[in-house]
C-alpha cells in the first residue's frame, strides 16, 4: 500500500510550517495531492514524488553515490513504491537497495524526526529512449545519523560507480543549505528517557507492556520511560514525568544518568534512550499501573525467561556488576588472591593466601583519574582555557579531576559546567585514553579520558563563562598555532586528539608522565 495522500499532506505541511516562503513552489504538489492520482506513481504528470535518504556521520559527512556518465554526485534515492507504507520508508529502502545501509545502523535527527529536511523541486528532462516525457519531481529528503561511531559496511551494486562521504561544504545546494541551517551535526542525541530502578539487593523493577499493535516491543518486559515532550525542562524531568503519570507512588531516589542504550522503533530505526537508575524498595503492587500490564522484581539471573529486548537484558545484567564491590571474588572469603604462606596453604587450597578487600586495596596499583572535553570552532580549530593555577601547563583542555563515585562522562559534564557554563549533551564520544606514569611532581599515576564536545559557534564561544579561580582566559587558534604556547607534552596529546577527531579512530597516548 503506496503512502497515503494525507500522510504526504502532513509531512509537506510540516516542512512548510518551517518554510512558508516555499509554499508557492510546491503549489504543483499541493494540487496533486488535491486529486485522486497516485503522487508517488511515476506514471503521474507532470510531476511526481521521490525520496531520498541524507545520512550523515559525526564529522557531518554526507554519504554520496558516485556519479553516472556526465552525472553528480547524489544522495541515495528514487522513486516510492507500492510496497512502500511511507515516504519515509521509501527513503530507507532505497538506501538499503543502493548502498547496504539498513535502518537498523541509523537513527533520526532529534530536530527533525520524521519531517523531511527538504523538499527539492527539479525538472527531469525527457527520455524518447525510455518513452518518458519530461516532468517533474518533488523529492523528499529524509535526514539520518549514524547509530553508532563506526561507519556501516557499503554493498553497492554491481552496477554501481561507487560511493563516498562528502563534506558538508560540497554538497550541492539547495541541500547544503538545508543542512548548514539545521543544525544537523551527526551526534546522535536521546529523546527519550527511561529508568532503570533497583532494590540495592540485586533486583530490578522491569514493567510489562501492553500487547496491542501500534507501540513498541508490545508485549514485552522494559522500562518505564518515554518521550521528551516540549514542556520537559530535561530528560530526568521526562522520566519523572512518565512516573508521576503512570505509575503513582513509585518514587525512586537519587535518579542519576547511567548510559544511553539503542532500541528498535519504526521502520527499524534505533532509538537513543537516555537511562536514569535510582533505587526504590517498594511493593510494585502498591503502585497505581495506569499503562501497561504490571510491575515486578527481577533478578538478573531470571531475565532469560522473560521476553525483552536482548540489549536491554545486557545492560541490566552490566549494571549488576557495576555495583559490585571492588575486590570481591566468587569464593566464600570474598578477598583476593596475593602471594603464599604456609599458613594460609590449608586454608586456601593451594598455598595462597585470601585478603579481605580492604587490605587487597592497599596493595595494588594507585591512580588518579581526569576527563576532559575537546572542542573546536566551526572551523576545527581547538579551543582551550588559560590556567591561572599552573604556570607549567597554562593552556587546557575543558575538564578535571573525577569525584569519587563519578564515572568519567559524569565528570566531564560536570567540569564543562563549572569551567565554561555549556552543558554538553550525549551520548559521550570517547576521543582519547591518556595515560601518565608518576614523578616527583605528583607520587600516582594518571589515568584520563577525553571525550568529543562537538564544534561551537561564535556565539556560544563569545558566551563562555570562565571559573576566575581557575582560569581567565579563552583562546581559539589553528592547530599548529597552540605549538609555541604549550609543553611538547601537552602539544603532542592536543595533537592525537584533534587527529581522533579528524579520523575518527580514538587515540591512546600513554606518554603524559609527571616530572621528575
Amino acid at each position: 500500500m503506496p503512502p497515503h495522500h494525507s500522510d504526504i499532506r502532513s509531512a509537506t505541511e510540516a516542512y512548510l510550517t518551517r518554510h512558508p516562503e516555499e509554499r508557492d513552489t510546491l503549489a504543483g504538489l499541493l494540487a496533486t495531492l488535491d486529486g485522486v492520482t497516485d503522487p508517488c506513481d511515476p506514471r503521474t504528470l507532470p510531476g511526481h514524488i521521490s525520496c531520498s535518504a541524507v545520512v550523515v556521520d559525526r564529522d557531518r559527512r554526507v554519504l554520496h553515490l558516485a556519479p553516472e556518465a556526465g552525472g553528480t554526485f547524489r544522495t541515495p534515492g528514487g522513486h516510492a513504491r507500492a510496497e512502500d507504507r511511507t515516504l519515509l520508508g521509501a527513503a530507507l529502502r532505497e538506501l538499503r537497495e543502493r548502498t547496504g545501509v539498513t535502518a537498523s545502523e541509523l537513527c533520526l535527527t532529534p530536530r527533525l524526526l520524521d519531517t523531511p529536511l527538504n523538499i527539492e523541486v527539479y525538472d527531469v528532462p525527457a527520455d524518447p529512449a525510455a518513452g518518458e516525457p519530461a516532468h517533474r519531481h518533488y523529492d523528499f529528503h529524509f535526514a539520518f545519523h549514524l547509530a553508532h561511531d563506526h561507519h556501516p559496511a557499503l554493498k553497492l551494486p554491481d552496477r554501481a560507480g561507487g560511493a563516498e562521504w562528502q563534506p558538508t561544504a560540497w554538497v550541492a545546494a539547495p541541500l547544503r543549505d538545508e543542512l548548514l541551517g539545521s543544525g544537523i551535526d551527526g551526534r546522535t542525541e536521546p529523546g527519550e528517557a527511561s529508568a532503570l530502578i533497583h532494590d540495592g539487593t540485586g533486583r530490578y523493577l522491569l514493567h510489562l507492556r501492553d500487547d496491542v499493535e501500534g507501540i513498541r516491543q508490545p508485549g514485552a518486559f522494559a522500562l518505564l520511560g518515554c518521550g521528551r515532550e516540549p514542556g520537559d525542562a530535561s530528560l530526568e524531568a521526562t522520566v519523572l514525568r512518565e512516573l508521576a503519570e503512570e505509575a503513582p507512588g513509585l518514587e525512586p531516589a537519587g535518579l542519576v544518568p547511567y548510559g544511553v542504550r539503542m532500541e528498535p522503533g519504526a521502520h527499524g530505526l534505533m532509538v537513543p534512550i537516555q537511562v536514569y537508575e535510582g533505587r526504590w524498595h517498594g511493593d510494585p503492587d502498591s503502585v497505581e499501573l495506569r499503562k501497561g500490564v504490571l510491575l515486578r522484581w527481577f533478578a538478573p539471573d531470571t531475565l532469560d525467561r522473560l521476553r525483552m529486548s536482548p540489549d536491554l537484558r545486557d545492560l541490566i545484567r552490566r549494571h549488576a556488576l557495576d555495583r559490585r564491590a571492588p575486590g570481591r571474588s566468587a569464593s566464600p572469603s570474598g578477598g583476593r588472591v596475593t602471594g603464599t604462606s604456609e599458613e594460609g596453604a590449608s586454608a586456601a587450597g593451594g598455598g595462597r593466601v585470601w585478603l579481605p578487600p580492604e587490605q587487597y586495596a592497599e596493595t595494588v596499583l594507585k591512580a588518579t583519574a581526569f576527563a576532559c572535553v575537546y572542542f573546536t570552532d566551526e572551523e576545527d580549530r581547538p579551543l582551550q582555557l588559560r590556567s591561572t593555577y599552573s604556570p607549567s601547563h597554562p593552556w587546557q583542555l575543558v575538564g578535571g579531576t573525577m569525584d569519587p563515585g563519578e564515572r568519567p562522562w559524569e565528570t566531564a559534564v560536570r567540569e564543562c559546567v563549572e569551567e565554561t557554563g555549556i552543558t554538553v549533551s550525549g551520548p559521550p564520544r570517547l576521543l582519547a585514553t591518556v595515560f601518565g606514569l608518576p614523578g616527583a611532581a605528583w607520587p600516582y599515576s594518571t589515568v584520563g579520558l577525553v571525550f568529543d564536545g562537538g564544534r561551537l559557534s561564535a556565539e556560544r564561544i563569545r558566551g563562555i563563562v570562565l571559573d576566575p579561580h581557575e582560569h581567565d582566559g579563552v583562546r581559539v587558534l589553528p592547530l599548529k598555532e597552540w605549538e609555541a604556547l604549550m609543553p611538547p607534552r601537552d602539544f603532542a596529546r592536543l595533537g592525537a586528539v584533534a587527529e581522533a577527531r579528524r579520523t575518527g579512530v580514538a587515540a591512546y597516548f600513554d606518554v603524559w608522565d609527571w616530572e621528575d
